[in-house]
C-alpha cells in the first residue's frame, strides 16, 4: 500500500447518526474522476466509529479494497458486514463496474468467498440520502443531489414516505438519461465550471424530481452552488415558493454516505 496517499485522522470525536446495532459494519465509499480516485472507509461497532480513513490514488482496482479489508481484519479481528457505495446504477446490491478495467464484478460473491463476510453494494447518492435522513428524521420526503466537482451530470438519492426509492433495476435518480435533453443554455459539461452555469444545471436537474416527489427537504452537494437562497430563488420562477422544500448545502457528502451505508447494511443483515 506504499503508493497510497492517506489523510490522517484527527483526534476529534467522530459523530455518526447510525442507530445502535449489534453488528460491526465496514462502510466503503468509492469516488472516481479523471484525475484521481478516492476511497473513504469507516468501521462501525454499533454506533461507534472504530476506524476511518481517506485514500487517494491515481487509479483504482479491486485490490485496493482487499488491502483495506486485510488491514482492518489484522487490527480488529472480525467484521460482520461490508457495505460499499459506488457511482452509477446498482441493480441488485451485488455488482459494480471496476473503473480501471471496466469489468462488471459480482463483489457480493467475490468477497463472501474470500472473507466469508456479507457484502453489499449501493449507489452513492442513495447512501448519502439515507445518511441525511438519519440526521433529519423529521423529514419523510427527501432528495439528495450529488454533483461531483467537474461533473456535468450528478445523481440523486430519493426517499419518499421514509422509504428509499431505487426504482426498476436501480434506475431512479440517474440524471444522465434526461439532463442533456433539458433546455440548457450550453453543454452541461461546460456550464458546470461557473457558478451561474452550475446553478442552471443543478436547478434544472432538480425541477422534475421536486415536481414528482414533492420533498420536504433537498440536500445539495455541489461546490459551485453553495448559496441555497439562489437555488430557491431560481426554482421559485418555476414552482410557487409555498411548495418549495427546505434546502441544505452539503459541503462534504462522504460522512452521509458512510452512515447511510452502515444503516442500509444493517437493514439487510
Amino acid at each position: 500500500m506504499n503508493d497510497y496517499c492517506r489523510k490522517k485522522n484527527d483526534n476529534k470525536k467522530k459523530i455518526c447518526h447510525c442507530k445502535k446495532s449489534q453488528k460491526r459494519v465496514l462502510s466503503i465509499v468509492i469516488q472516481i474522476n479523471k484525475n484521481k480516485q478516492r476511497i473513504s472507509y469507516r468501521l462501525y461497532n454499533k454506533n461507534e466509529v472504530l476506524d476511518e480513513n481517506l485514500i487517494i490514488k491515481p487509479t483504482y482496482r479491486i485490490q485496493d479494497l482487499y488491502d483495506i479489508i486485510d488491514t482492518l481484519l489484522l487490527k480488529y479481528t472480525f467484521i460482520d458486514c461490508i457495505s460499499i457505495a459506488t457511482p452509477g446504477i446498482v441493480n441488485d446490491n451485488k455488482h459494480f463496474v471496476e473503473a480501471y478495467t471496466g469489468s462488471i464484478i459480482d463483489i457480493h460473491e467475490l468477497f463472501e468467498e474470500k472473507y466469508h463476510i456479507s457484502t453489499y453494494v449501493f449507489n452513492n447518492a442513495n447512501a448519502a440520502c439515507v445518511g441525511f435522513s438519519l440526521e433529519h428524521p423529521e423529514y419523510s420526503h427527501i432528495i439528495f443531489h450529488s454533483q461531483p466537482f467537474g461533473a456535468g451530470v450528478g445523481g440523486q438519492g430519493i426517499i419518499a414516505n421514509k422509504t428509499l426509492l431505487t426504482g426498476y433495476k436501480g434506475l431512479a435518480g440517474e440524471l444522465r438519461y434526461y439532463l442533456h435533453r433539458m433546455q440548457l443554455s450550453d453543454d452541461e459539461n461546460k456550464l458546470i465550471w461557473t457558478e451561474a452555469g452550475a446553478l442552471e444545471v443543478v436547478t434544472k436537474a432538480l425541477l422534475p424530481s421536486i415536481i414528482t416527489i414533492g420533498p420536504e427537504a433537498v440536500a445539495i452537494s455541489c461546490r459551485m452552488t453553495p448559496d441555497m437562497k439562489e437555488i430557491k430563488k431560481t426554482l421559485s420562477s418555476f414552482i410557487p415558493e409555498e411548495y418549495l422544500p427546505e434546502f441544505y448545502s452539503i459541503q462534504d457528502p462522504i460522512p452521509y454516505m458512510l452512515d447511510g451505508l452502515a444503516h442500509l447494511a444493517d437493514e439487510i443483515i
